[in-house]
Formats: structure tokens, C-alpha cells, sequence
């Protein structure tokens, strides 16, 4: 074959206007053989004009190009090879870890499996694009924005912004990174390289030529080039990285006497074999990977999709792609074939850990004559002891509470969610997300199975139903629009949201007015119905409650939550009433709630929503002392229970983080929610495509329709 050019000024120019924008260094470096050439560069058209020379006079013939990906010191610029190209001998020095001030990307290359020194087939590169694709389409689904695609000449790389200091802890998270996302992707044919962790690491330089081997009609040198750039590009930030690392690395299990198990011990393939279960063996480098011939939780989800992993310190992990099975992991895994495999003994008191509230009689007999019962009461004739022993009270059977888990994990670890046959006060001011709250509370309960009676007396159903879509569908199905901060789901979408909403959610219509009396006896009609576990009533304010008492609005409230907490005994539901506060002077506290204070009483729980703005940052830092450093002003909301009847929490501080394509309130910046409507189209199949013009090439990702 004829010897061609070995770049492409156009490609260099865009990889470094991408990669090495505004001028920041670059270590541009030339692998020719045994040799190496090196320079320092913080201009492109220097890095073109010293590339242009070397290949008009050959000396790129049969060598490869790349660059330093990562933020280096700008004393690097002073080496010997300043703006020029040096042969490295005597000890020269090119990059090290230790010149690498911050990691600016993460490096996904993807490459096939083939002889060493030898270029890749048009075959294999078709099948290193069709994993980055998977890999692409994984990570979006987890929450990670679009990456820079590039074809390595003979692979693929997937380029993901980020900024992190150069600090052990971050080259382990990047190692760790690459770790995971081997075990879930690389195979025989494929694999994610986890050898380009390091802060100095360099990548080829995309419109130079990859030379590997020689240049045949099978396995030609092909130039390198980016292929998709985002219009924005975005950072990843740690927590979305450490997210996938918790998520997919096999974790150590303790070795628990009530399970014999010992993981240092534990006889993987004996066990899989044991229960019959279908598996391909595969090494990930540190890792064994035990491919399942289908998931036990979906078995349409095929191989290679489903695997049990396990390190070489003998730490498992299960894991399985598609969105579905996203909270399974190993002890999900194990017990669903041994359902016991984890059971243990503990007294139920110190698991249930609740006392049981009963109102005492009043005695209305005077002091003076209580002394002329003593002796003559005939205790025969009480059906049950009025005292009981401890013996006695150790043998009354423990009740079995249940409780409704909200999705905010911190209040359902610290108070288990939402007790049946209970009320919760929410409260908040205005814009503080109170409805943003409840939509999420109720889209977990519907995930969960369980039926809602949706009251917003403020809002059409229309308007309502517009929430739940929105926050139902995940960023991935949204779209913006040509109004600032709205968006609409995605055409395709709603066909499936709203079957799957029509199971469990039930939505008032406010055309029937908003006396509560007949609400009330509609509510009662609906729980014989539709048998709800949730009811939520957003707002009290806005009800008409006046034909409980006209003359005295406090005394009408108390009637009102009377009744309230009565119905939700009695049909064993949850019901949560939203009550706007009064003005506040300072900081908003559980006294500032509107009305009479038998609101408060009567209540089972009571939370505020705060939004985290500058008043928010003064008060609290008034009243709690806090830094500015706590974690609480991290979030853009911050839930607060403010009261919990079972515990006796108060004051617990919940930091929330706002997503504006979905209006949902995540508990942490990684987090990314899939629900149950979704299908393998709407969570994972995106197609690529390329937009041409004059600017760079963009990606832009389009669902199937």
C-alpha cells in the first residue's frame, strides 16, 4: 500500500482546540520504536507547524502520536523541548505523575483483542464502536452527561470531563472507575483498558495516523479523529464516579456466624453449581466474572448482561445492566436462592424499638375521697389485670407495625418511612418545593406498588399530572424548550407513564370544589375502592373547613385533623397534610406552622422543607452555629424533621439536590432514579448520530420512537 500523509491539520487543530483549550499545556509525544521524541507546547499552531515538518521530511513514517490529557505544571514549559521537538536521551525528562496538577479528563479507551503489534480489522473497530455504544448508554442511564467520542485508529475512546486535584484518593477513584466498568463490559472480543489511570497518562493524538504493524489492506493504518462532540460539555463530578464504583465493585462480606460464610472461604463456582445456575467463566483483570446465562430476577435479560463478580481478596458482587435490576446486588442475588442464607436471631424489641402510646382515664375523684376506695374495690371483676408484671407484659404478642418508605433515604434509615394508620404535617415556605416533595414521595410509593390519593387543591389535575410525568420520565427522556428551565417529555414516553400510573395513582379533581365534608365522605367512598396506602391533601389553606366551626378557624382546624387522623387510622393509610406557615421573623420553626397548635399535636410526623438560599445560610448559622462548610449547605433543599412521635427525632437536617429536566430532589448528586414504566428502548438503546456544519462535530443522543 502507498504511504500516506500521517496527519490531519484540520483533526489536530479541533482535538486540541477540545482538549487544550485556551492555551493550557500540552506534552505532545512521538513513539517511533525504541525511540521517543518529545516537546512542550502551549500554542496549536505551533504543535501543527512542528508536526507538518517532521512529516515532510518522513520522520512520522511508522511512529505514533500522542498528548498529555491531564492539567500539568506550568513549569513543564520550560524543559529542554520548549516548543520544539527533542529526542529523549540522557535521561531527558518527558511528563510525570508527580507534573500533573489535576485530572481535566477520564479515558475510556476500548480496543479489541488481537495480536500484539498488529493493527485492528474494519470488524473489530465495528465491534469496539458497538461497546462504547453500551457503555456510553450505561453510563448516560446512571446520570453522566455526553461524552467526547473519538476513533483511537484502531479503537474507540469515550472522553468524560472532569476536575479533580491529583491526590491518591482521585487516581484510586479513576482506577476504580475503569475497574468497574471492565468487569461490566470488557470480554474476549473487547476491553476497557484500566492501565490508563494514571495522571500522566497520554492518548493518542487525534488526525495523526495509528501505525501499529503493518499497513495492510486487512489491518490498515488509520488516521484517528474525533467523531462526536457535545455542544456543552459537562463534568463528571466524584460522587457520580463513586456512585458507580459502590455500585459495581464486589464488596467484602462480613463473616457472620448465624450464615457460615466466610468470603475468604466461600466456594463460588461449587455454590452456582449447586443451585443450577448457567454461567461463562471470564477473566477482568483483578476480577472473575461469572456471566449468566440469564438474570433470576428478569430472565429476558440475557448474557452478558447479568454476572457475579468476585475479586481476587475473595469480595463478590452481583450485577445485572438493564435499569430494572439496577438495587440488586450480591446479598439480593444469593438470597434469592437460599431465602435464609441471612437470617439471624435479635430480639424483636430492640428491632422494633417503638412504645405503644394509650391515653390514660381521667380521674375526676376528688383527693379526699380516693383513701375510702383503698381496701374496697373487688379487682374480680375486670375482665384483664388493670397492672401488669414484667413476666406478664413480656408474653403480650408484639404488634406488627408497617411503615411506607418516602425514597429520601436518610429519613426512611433513621425513622423507616412513613407509619400506616399515621399523619405527617409537612410545611415549608412558599417556593420551598413542598409539591416537589409530595409528586416524589408518591412516585416512590407507586414503584413500590402501593395506590395514592393525590389532592392539589391549587392546581388542575392537568397541571398535576404534567409533575408526575416529568419527574416519572428521568432526564434521559426530557427535552428542553425555548423557555428557560422548561422542559417536556420526550414523544413516545407518556404512552407508557401513564398505564403505568393508572395502576396506583388516583387524582382529585378540583372541579368538585374544595369543602372538605364532602371531600371527606368521597375519601371514604375512594378507600373502599381503590384501598390507598398514601393520601396526600396539599394544602390545608386551601380548604374550605368552615362548616366545622365559622366563627372560630382554630377550633374548625382542630376538628379538621381530628378527623384526618381518625380516617387514617381506620383505613390504615398514611395521609400527609401540607399547612403553610405563618411570617416568620427568623429562621422557620414548627411553631410558625398556621392555625391552632392541636396541628401539630395530633400529628404523627412534621416535616419542613427549606430552600438553602442566603437567608437560609444566615439563619441557620444563627441559630445552629454552623459552618459554611457543613455538608447540609451543599444541597439546593434541605427536608427537616421536625418531629417524630416514634423516636423523638428533631432537628435532623436532610440535604436534597434539585434536577432541573425533572423537578426531582435527589438524595445525593449521583443519583439517577429509573422507574417501573420503563422499557429497554426509553432506558438504554440510544442511537447515535452526527451533525455537520461548520462548527465541531456534536453528539446529540435521539430515542427510538
Amino acid at each position: 500500500m502507498n504511504e500516506q500523509s500521517s496527519i490531519d491539520e484540520k483533526e489536530i487543530r479541533k482535538a486540541l482546540s477540545v482538549f487544550k483549550d485556551g492555551g493550557k499545556l500540552v506534552e505532545v509525544r512521538i513513539l517511533a520504536g525504541s525511540k521517543t521524541i518529545s516537546g512542550y507546547f502551549t500554542s496549536a499552531d505551533k504543535v501543527i507547524e512542528e508536526l507538518r515538518r517532521m512529516d515532510e521530511q518522513g520522520k512520522l513514517n511508522r511512529t505514533n502520536v500522542f498528548y498529555t490529557i491531564n492539567r500539568l505544571k506550568d513549569e513543564c514549559y520550560d524543559r529542554a523541548q520548549h516548543d520544539e521537538f527533542v529526542m529523549i536521551k540522557d535521561k531527558l525528562p518527558t511528563t510525570s505523575d508527580n507534573d500533573v496538577i489535576a485530572y481535566e479528563w477520564l479515558l475510556i479507551d476500548l480496543d479489541s483483542e488481537r495480536a500484539s503489534g498488529t493493527s485492528s480489522t474494519d470488524e473489530q473497530v465495528a465491534m469496539a464502536e458497538d461497546r462504547a455504544r453500551k457503555v456510553f448508554s450505561y453510563l448516560r442511564g446512571r446520570g453522566f452527561p455526553d461524552p467526547v467520542m473519538a476513533y483511537s485508529g484502531n479503537g474507540v475512546h469515550l472522553q468524560y470531563s472532569v476536575g479533580l486535584n491529583n491526590t491518591q484518593g482521585r487516581e484510586d477513584l479513576i482506577k476504580k472507575t475503569l475497574e468497574a466498568l471492565s468487569i461490566l463490559f470488557s470480554d474476549d472480543a473487547v476491553k476497557v483498558d484500566t492501565s490508563v489511570h494514571n495522571p500522566a497518562r497520554i492518548c493518542k493524538l487525534y488526525g495523526t495516523r495509528a501505525q501499529k504493524g503493518a499497513n495492510t489492506e486487512k489491518r490498515p493504518h488509520r488516521m484517528s479523529r474525533i467523531k462526536y462532540v457535545p455542544a456543552h460539555i459537562e463534568q463528571v463530578s466524584a460522587v457520580l464516579l463513586q456512585s458507580l464504583v459502590d455500585d459495581v465493585l464486589p464488596k467484602a462480606q462480613k463473616p457472620e456466624q448465624y450464615n457460615n460464610f466466610n468470603p475468604c472461604k466461600f466456594d463460588l463456582e461449587e455454590w452456582l453449581d449447586r443451585h443450577g445456575i448457567e454461567y461463562t467463566k471470564k477473566s477482568a483483570g483483578d476480577y472473575d466474572k461469572f456471566v449468566l446465562a440469564c438474570c433470576p430476577f428478569d430472565n429476558s435479560h440475557k448474557a452478558p448482561d447479568a454476572m457475579v463478580t468476585r475479586s481476587r481478596a475473595g469480595e463478590l458482587g452481583f450485577k445485572c445492566l438493564h435499569n430494572s435490576c439496577a438495587g440488586k446486588h450480591w446479598r439480593d442475588f444469593r438470597m434469592f436462592y437460599e431465602p435464609s442464607a441471612y437470617d439471624q436471631t435479635y430480639d424483636s424489641h430492640i428491632e422494633d424499638g417503638y412504645e405503644h402510646h394509650k391515653q390514660n382515664r381521667d380521674i375526676a375523684t376528688p383527693l379526699d375521697q380516693i383513701g375510702d376506695f383503698a381496701g374496697q374495690v373487688d379487682a374480680s371483676r375486670y375482665d384483664s389485670p388493670r397492672y401488669l408484671t414484667a413476666t406478664e407484659i413480656s408474653k403480650i404478642p408484639q404488634d406488627t407495625e408497617e411503615f411506607i418508605t418516602t425514597g429520601i433515604t436518610a429519613i426512611d434509615k433513621k425513622m423507616r418511612g412513613l407509619i400506616r394508620g399515621g399523619v405527617t404535617l409537612l410545611s415549608g415556605l412558599r417556593g420551598g418545593s413542598k409539591s416537589t416533595v409530595l409528586t416524589q414521595i408518591a412516585l416512590h410509593a407507586i414503584e413500590c406498588n402501593l395506590n395514592v390519593l393525590f389532592h392539589s387543591f391549587e392546581l388542575p389535575a392537568k397541571t398535576t399530572l404534567r409533575w408526575f410525568d416529568q419527574m416519572a420520565a428521568g432526564k434521559w427522556n426530557t427535552q428542553p424548550t425555548q423557555w428557560e428551565n422548561y422542559f417536556t417529555v420526550k414523544k413516545g414516553a407518556l404512552d407508557l407513564i401513564h398505564p403505568w400510573l393508572d395502576q396506583h395513582l388516583f387524582i382529585y379533581d378540583n372541579n368538585h370544589g374544595n369543602d372538605f365534608e364532602a371531600i371527606y365522605q368521597g375519601m371514604v367512598a375512594e378507600i373502599g375502592l381503590h384501598k390507598p396506602d398514601l393520601i396526600i391533601l396539599d394544602n390545608l389553606m386551601a380548604l374550605d373547613i368552615s362548616g366545622y366551626n365559622q366563627r372560630d378557624q382554630y377550633q374548625a382546624q382542630t376538628t379538621f385533623i381530628n378527623k384526618v387522623v381518625t380516617l387514617a387510622k381506620w383505613s390504615n393509610t398514611h395521609i400527609i397534610v401540607v399547612a403553610h406557615p405563618r411570617k416568620a421573623n427568623g429562621f422557620l420553626r414548627l411553631d410558625d406552622v398556621s392555625g391552632t397548635g392541636n396541628l401539630v399535636n395530633a400529628v404523627n410526623n412534621a416535616f419542613i422543607i427549606h430552600r438553602v438560599n442566603e437567608d437560609f445560610k444566615r439563619l441557620t448559622q444563627e441559630m445552629f452555629k454552623w459552618k459554611l462548610s457543613d455538608p447540609v449547605y451543599d444541597g439546593t433543599n434541605v427536608i427537616e424533621v421536625a418531629k417524630d412521635r416514634e423516636y423523638g427525632t428533631q432537628d435532623f437536617f436532610v440535604p436534597l439536590y434539585y434536577e432541573r429536566e425533572t423537578r426531582r430532589l435527589l438524595n445525593d448528586k449521583a443519583e439517577c432514579i429509573h422507574y417501573g414504566w420503563e422499557t429497554e428502548e426509553f432506558s438504554q438503546d440510544e442511537e447515535w448520530t452526527t451533525l455537520e456544519g461548520d462548527q465541531l462535530t456534536q453528539m446529540e443522543v435521539l430515542w427510538s420512537e
